[in-house]
């Protein structure tokens, strides 16, 4: 059995993902417009996750309610697992048909909140906001780092 070459004539249109990973096909070659456009798409996607991350597990870890029914509940965290695999699935497959990529982000998204609003219940209050503020300042100081630093970093791998 030889190799066999699939055009995209061949694939009517199709994109693989294989094509996701072209050389000569990424955002460190862009333009700059086109990068900072594709930076302020991620962060602001990014932002958005976290900040909905942070509210659905702090009204976990915080209201006594809603604890307890998370500590007699367990078996909402399979329930939570299997659909954050169906959704993965599911992103992978519709990657590039917006707007239901974003839909079902937004649903990954919310499956995986209540997965860190149920890790965080069992947990002291105290050590999880300790270790929020420190991720938090971690990911600003680089973050900012990295936008107003010269050095390249492309060598090691991002482009």
């Amino acid at each position: 059995m030889g190799d066999v070459k699939i055009s995209m004539d061949d694939r009517a249109g199709q994109s693989s993902i294989l094509d996701d990973f072209c050389y000569n096909n990424n955002v460190s070659k862009a333009n700059v417009y086109v990068r900072l456009g594709f930076l302020r798409k991620v962060y602001g996607i990014l932002s958005v996750q976290l900040l909905a991350t942070t509210v659905i597990a702090a009204f976990g870890m915080f209201t006594p309610a809603v604890k307890l029914y998370i500590s007699q509940n367990q078996w909402m965290v399979m329930g939570a697992f299997i659909m954050s695999m169906v959704l993965l699935l599911a992103l992978m497959v519709k990657r590039r048909e917006t707007p239901t990529n974003y839909f079902l982000l937004t649903a990954f998204t919310f499956v995986q909140a209540f997965t860190v609003a149920v890790v965080v219940s069992f947990y002291d209050q105290m050590a999880v906001l300790q270790a929020f503020l420190l991720t938090m300042g971690v990911t600003g100081g680089l973050t900012l780092y990295t936008f107003q630093s010269k050095r390249d970093f492309s060598t090691w791998g991002a482009g």
